[in-house]
């Protein structure tokens, strides 16, 4: 049977504090990814962050405005908040197309820190081949998992994402349909061999993304 991690995506230091003083609010939850914004207070975050890691692994993931998040930041800048998670997060999720892999290499980060390399279109599925590119950039960089999230508009994109992930047996790739369509990959691939997929553990994070207890009810 294949492993594979629920991530439960929180966007809000109440949630994050919540969970520190109600871990058993985590339960089907194996990861905790803290979508760190402009609007939250640093230390109190990392704080909070540190506390919940006591209790699952922490993913930090520092989003922005080009790809679904908040923040109007340079990469240089960005780089610096990243850090201030290093030896509090297990993993970090980085947009494979930021200047951070341009400018930063696998050494910057912690050699026990998880990269994952996240690539996002929410309007279409790449091709096969267009995902293979990715994939290789990825590992070309050195990140330990890529991510793929893409919107699956029919029945052939999800087909996509499943023959896409069978063609890649020795990889580590994280991948998920987004929207309506592309709900049911967030149950099927992760018993493909998925490593990651990903529920909300306070409000949806992307089009169509389900509650992690909905997902740990069916996958566990």
């Amino acid at each position: 049977m294949s492993t594979f991690f629920i991530v439960g995506t929180i966007s809000s230091l109440d949630t994050l504090s919540d969970l520190a003083q109600n871990p058993m609010k985590l339960d089907g939850c194996d990861v905790v990814e803290l979508r760190f914004d402009e609007y939250m207070d640093l230390a109190e975050a990392k704080s909070l962050a540190k506390e919940v890691s006591q209790y699952r692994p922490i993913l930090i993931t520092i989003r922005t405005n080009k790809e679904g998040g908040t923040w109007q930041i340079d990469d240089a800048h960005r780089f610096e908040f990243f850090k201030e998670f290093f030896g509090i997060a297990t993993y970090a999720d980085i947009e494979l197309k930021s200047d951070l892999f341009t400018y930063q290499k696998r050494s910057d980060f912690p050699s026990d820190m998880t990269i994952i390399s996240s690539f996002h279109n929410y309007e279409k599925c790449p091709s096969q081949e267009e995902m293979a590119d990715l994939i290789k950039q990825g590992e070309a960089w050195g990140v330990d998992i890529v991510k793929l999230a893409v919107y699956c508009n029919k029945a052939e994109d999800r087909d996509i994402l499943e023959e896409t992930l069978k063609s890649h047996p020795n990889s580590s790739l994280a991948l998920m349909g987004m929207g309506p369509e592309g709900l049911e990959t967030r149950f099927t691939l992760p018993k493909l061999g998925s490593k990651f997929t990903y529920g909300f553990l306070d409000k949806p994070a992307a089009p169509g993304q389900p509650s992690c207890m909905a997902l740990a009810q069916k996958l566990k």
